[in-house]
C-alpha cells in the first residue's frame, strides 16, 4: 500500500530541511545495479569511493564451509572468519580516516550479505540455534562490550555515524540476473538453502527498519564518540530504486540529500578493461562482463512494464520449468519487502 501523498511530502520536506553533507554508506544486494550508481557518482568533487571491504570474509565462508550452519564450524574456521572481518573493518576505517584528512567525504558500498552478523545470517537460513555471536567491530575497539542492537557486524554508534542509502530493484530482475550470472560460472542448485540469502529482500528491509526505529537517537549519541557524527543531524534512511536511476528520475534528488553536485553526474564513460581482467574468475566475468563493456545507462534493464507471468515463460525457455517455477515463487515471496521499500523511496 502506498504511503499517503501528504506523508511523503512531509518526509521529503524534513529531509530537505535537515540535509547536510556527511559520509554515505550505500547498502545493496547483488544485481541491484549498484555498479551503475557508483559509476554515475564517480566524478563527484571532494568525494571518494570504496567498496566491498568484507567480501574476502564472505568468500572465505562460502569456500570454507559453503555457508552451512555457523554453529557447526570449527574453531580455526571461526577465528579465520573473524580475522578477515576485522581486516575488512580496518581497511574501511583507514579509508575513512584518509578521506577525512584530505578534507573529503567518502561514499562506501557493501552488500548487506557481507556485513550481516554471521550467526544471525546463518540462523535465518537454517533455523535452530544461532550459536555465539561474532563480536561487534567497534571504532573504540570495545568489541563485544560495545552496544549492538542492529543485525550487522557493526556497533550501533558506528552505523549511525553514516547517512544510510538503500538501493533496491525489482526482485524478478535481481534474482534472474543473479541466477544467470551464477549458472554461467558453474552449476547452481537454486533449491540449495545455502544460497537462500541471494533471493530475499528481508535483510534490506530489516536494516532499513532498524535505522528508522533506532538510528535517530543513536546518531545523537554517536556524536560523543564519532567525530564524523558531531553536529550532524540524522537524515534517512534513504531508499532509491534502480529503475529511477536508469530513467534519471531520482539521481539529482539523491545528490541534493547527500550534498553532492548534480552537475557532476557521469552519464557516459569508456569501456572498462581492469588490469586484472585476464585473471578474473568465471564468476567475476559473469557478474562484471556486461558492465565493463557498457558506455552509458541501459534503460532496457528497467522493470517498467514487467509482467511476471511473461517473465516466467521466458525463464522456462532459458532455464527450464523447475528453475522458472522456483524463481517465480522466490519473486512472489520477496515482493512484500520490495513493495514496502519502494513505497518509501525518494
Amino acid at each position: 500500500m502506498l504511503l499517503p501523498e501528504d506523508t511523503i511530502s512531509q518526509q521529503n520536506a524534513e529531509i530537505e530541511q535537515q540535509s547536510r553533507r556527511r559520509h554515505v554508506f550505500l547498502f545493496t544486494h547483488p544485481r541491484t545495479a549498484s555498479n551503475l550508481l557508483c559509476r554515475l557518482l564517480s566524478d563527484q568533487p571532494n568525494w571518494m569511493q570504496a567498496e566491498y571491504h568484507f567480501r574476502n570474509a564472505f568468500t572465505f565462508a562460502r569456500k570454507s564451509f559453503n555457508w552451512g550452519p555457523v554453529i557447526d564450524i570449527d574453531e580455526e574456521q571461526r577465528v579465520t572468519f573473524a580475522n578477515l572481518l576485522q581486516d575488512g573493518y580496518n581497511e574501511l576505517q583507514q579509508f575513512r580516516d584518509a578521506t577525512r584528512l584530505q578534507g573529503k567525504h567518502c561514499f562506501v558500498k557493501s552488500h548487506l550479505l557481507h556485513i550481516w552478523e554471521p550467526s544471525i545470517l546463518s540462523q535465518s537460513i537454517w533455523g535452530g540455534e544461532s550459536g555465539p555471536s561474532f563480536p561487534a567491530l567497534s571504532p573504540r575497539r570495545a568489541g563485544s562490550m560495545a552496544k549492538r542492537t542492529n543485525p550487522t557486524i557493526f556497533t550501533d554508534d558506528f552505523l549511525s555515524a553514516w547517512l544510510p542509502v538503500f538501493l533496491i530493484r525489482h526482485p524478478a530482475l535481481v534474482f534472474e540476473s543473479w541466477y544467470r550470472a551464477e549458472s554461467s560460472a558453474g552449476p547452481v542448485d537454486i533449491f540449495d538453502k545455502s544460497l537462500a540469502f541471494f533471493t530475499t529482500f528481508t535483510y534490506i528491509r530489516q536494516l532499513y527498519e532498524w535505522f528508522e526505529a533506532n538510528a535517530c537517537n543513536e546518531a545523537n549519541e554517536a556524536g560523543e564518540s564519532e567525530n564524523d557524527a558531531q553536529d550532524q543531524p540524522y537524515i534517512g534512511p534513504i531508499v532509491i530504486d534502480a529503475d529511477d536511476i536508469m530513467e534519471k528520475r531520482s539521481i539529482n534528488r539523491l545528490c541534493e540529500i547527500c550534498g553532492m553536485d548534480a552537475q557532476s553526474i557521469r552519464y557516459t564513460w569508456e569501456k572498462t578493461t581492469p588490469a586484472d581482467a585476464k585473471l578474473a574468475s568465471r564468476r567475476r566475468l559473469s557478474y562484471m562482463g556486461g558492465f565493463w563493456s557498457s558506455t552509458s545507462i541501459d534503460k532496457s534493464k528497467s522493470s517498467r512494464g514487467l509482467d511476471l507471468s511473461e517473465k516466467r515463460s521466458q525463464w522456462k525457455e532459458e532455464f527450464g520449468d523447475g528453475v522458472a517455477n522456483r524463481l517465480y515463487d522466490l519473486v512472489q515471496n520477496a515482493m512484500a519487502d520490495y513493495t514496502y521499500l519502494r513505497d518509501r523511496k525518494i
